[in-house]
C-alpha cells in the first residue's frame, strides 16, 4: 500500500475526486489528488519542456521509435516500471511550457491481470478506489479529477497472434502482457496581471453561435490539446461574462473566445481569418470560422484555431467579416463544398 504515500503525507480527503467548484476555480492545487500524487513521487509536470530536455537529456525510447525525455521518480509510481516515466518529444512542442502527457508500463507477472490489479491497488491508496472495467479481451481503469487523469489499460493476448508481430514487442516482449500507463496533467497556464486587465476591459464583438456555452465546471474537467496549450487558460471567475462571447482586448491587442478551452491569442499572432462553407450532402453542412496564426518559431507549423461553428453555410460570413474589420487582417470567404 506504499508506504512512502503515508510518509510524504498526500491531503487527507475523501475518495471523491470533485472538490467544489469555488475551492477549484480559486487555484486549490492541493485538492486535486492527481497532481498531489504526481508532485509526491516527484514527477515535474509543471515544469517546461525546454528545461526538462537540458536536465534529463533525450533518447530513444526503449520500445517504441519515439524520441522521449525520460523522468525517473522516487518512488516509482507503481512497483514493476519497466521504464521510468516518460515524455514525447515533438519538433513544435514549445519549450517554455510543460509537456502534458506522461507514460510507463509496468509488468510483475505474466498474467496481465495480475498486473493491472497490481497497479490498481498501488494507486488506490493515493486516489481512492476505481473499478477495472472489462470489455472482451481488454481492462482498464481510469481515475479523472478535474482535466487530469491517470488511465491503466492491459490486453489479453490475441489468438492466433497477429500475422505482423508488433515491433514493440520484440525489443519488450514483457510489454505484451503490462499494463500500459497514460497520465493527462490537465495542465493550462493561469491568467497573467495583463490578461486579467484585457478580460476587464473586454469589448464583445458577437456572441459565439456555438451552443450551449460551455460552463466553468466544464471547462476545469476538459483538458487542452498540445497544439492549444499557448493559448488555453485555466478556468477563473474572470472569464463567467464572456463564455458565449467573441471579444477583444482593450486596443485590439488580443482575440478572447470560448470554443473547447478558454483562449487569448495575440493580435501579433493573427495572420487571417477563414469561413469555410459546406452545403448539406451526406453530411449536414455549416460552416466553421478559424483564426489562421503564425507559427511560434520559424519552420513551425502555424497553428489553426476554430473560432465557432454554425449549422447554416452562410451562417459565419459576417462574423468572419467583422473580426477581419476588427483586427486589420484579410477574411477568406470559402467557395461552398458537399459535406461528404
Amino acid at each position: 500500500m506504499l508506504s512512502w504515500l503515508r510518509r510524504r503525507r498526500l491531503p487527507e480527503t475523501a475518495p471523491e475526486l470533485r472538490p467544489p467548484v469555488a475551492r477549484r476555480l480559486a487555484g486549490d492545487a492541493a485538492g486535486n489528488r492527481i497532481h498531489a500524487l504526481l508532485d509526491a513521487i516527484g514527477l515535474p509536470w509543471r515544469e517546461p519542456r525546454g528545461r526538462l530536455a537540458e536536465r534529463h537529456g533525450t533518447g530513444r525510447h526503449p520500445a517504441y521509435t519515439q524520441t522521449v525525455i525520460a523522468l525517473p521518480t522516487d518512488p516509482p509510481l507503481v512497483p514493476g516500471l519497466l521504464w521510468p516515466l516518460d515524455t514525447a518529444v515533438w519538433p513544435d512542442a514549445p519549450p517554455d511550457l510543460p509537456p502534458i502527457s506522461f507514460s510507463s508500463a509496468c509488468w510483475v507477472s505474466p498474467d496481465p491481470e495480475e498486473n493491472i490489479r497490481t497497479a490498481v491497488a498501488a494507486l488506490s491508496a493515493a486516489l481512492g478506489p476505481v473499478e477495472i472495467v472489462a470489455s472482451s479481451g481488454l481492462r482498464r481503469a481510469e481515475w479523472r479529477d478535474g482535466a487530469a487523469a491517470i488511465t491503466l489499460t492491459t490486453w489479453r493476448e490475441i489468438l492466433p497472434p497477429p500475422r505482423e508481430p508488433n515491433p514493440a514487442h520484440l525489443r519488450e516482449p514483457r510489454l505484451a502482457q503490462a499494463c500500459h500507463i497514460a497520465i493527462e496533467t490537465g495542465f493550462r497556464r493561469s491568467l497573467s496581471k495583463r490578461e486579467r486587465d484585457w478580460l476587464a476591459h473586454a469589448v464583445p464583438l458577437a456572441e459565439n453561435p456555438s451552443r450551449p456555452a460551455p460552463t466553468l465546471e466544464a471547462l476545469l474537467r476538459r483538458p487542452a490539446a498540445e497544439a492549444m496549450l499557448e493559448f488555453a487558460r485555466l478556468p477563473d471567475p474572470a472569464m463567467a461574462p464572456l463564455l458565449d462571447q467573441i471579444s477583444r482586448a482593450p486596443a485590439t491587442e488580443a482575440l478572447i473566445f470560448c470554443q473547447g478551452q478558454f483562449c487569448l491569442v495575440p493580435a501579433e499572432r493573427i495572420e487571417n481569418f477563414c469561413v469555410e462553407r459546406l452545403l448539406p450532402a451526406k453530411g449536414s453542412g455549416g460552416a466553421t470560422l478559424l483564426a489562421r496564426l503564425s507559427p511560434a518559431r520559424p519552420g513551425w507549423l502555424p497553428p489553426v484555431l476554430t473560432l465557432a461553428g454554425d449549422p447554416c453555410p452562410d451562417g459565419l460570413t459576417q462574423l468572419g467579416e467583422r473580426l477581419a474589420a476588427e483586427f486589420a487582417r484579410p477574411c477568406e470567404i470559402s467557395p461552398y463544398a458537399n459535406d461528404v
